[in-house]
């Protein structure tokens, strides 16, 4: 979201993925996925769900309030209506806190969170695309003038 916001867009479908994505968590579990292959799905999901809009925003122009309001509302009462409003039950044991029990699940969320926010506030500060995504949100016009491809480097390093 982040990389959103500083490239000068908006997207409120977020939550409504988000729930897509807890869904086909549960139902990946209830499958028999295993919980280390389980992480990897959903990312792919949400990378998918997120490049669908990608696709609108980037390549057709349309602009990111627009095509996040409406998959917002595909999103959601697509969900809806497939879940009938029901949440996934009878989980296996070993789901919840990543089947490390609730102090060390808590642990490794916390950790893996505060891994992530480094290494991306590190990657905007020193790589050239994280560069560019500031360069474009602050004025895509002066970016253009400097050699950075607007367009390009916001769909490359967004969707």
């Amino acid at each position: 979201m982040t990389l959103v916001i500083l490239a000068g867009e908006i997207d409120i479908s977020v939550g409504s993925q988000f729930a897509v994505c807890t869904l086909a968590t549960g139902w990946l579990a209830k499958a028999g996925v295993p919980i280390f292959l389980v992480l990897p799905l959903v990312i792919a999901a949400g990378a998918l769900m997120g490049a669908v809009g990608g696709v609108f925003i980037a390549y057709l122009r349309l602009p990111s309030i627009v095509v996040t309001l409406a998959l917002m509302v595909a999103w959601r009462d697509g969900l809806r209506w497939i879940t009938e409003g029901e949440w996934v039950q009878n989980l296996p044991a070993n789901f919840q806190w990543f089947g490390l029990g609730q102090t060390a699940g808590q642990v490794l969320i916390i950790v893996s969170a505060i891994a992530l926010l480094v290494a991306f506030a590190w990657m905007l500060r020193n790589l050239s695309a994280g560069r560019a995504v500031y360069a474009v949100g602050s004025n895509s016009e002066a970016a253009r003038l400097c050699g950075i491809e607007p367009q390009r480097s916001c769909s490359a390093s967004l969707y």
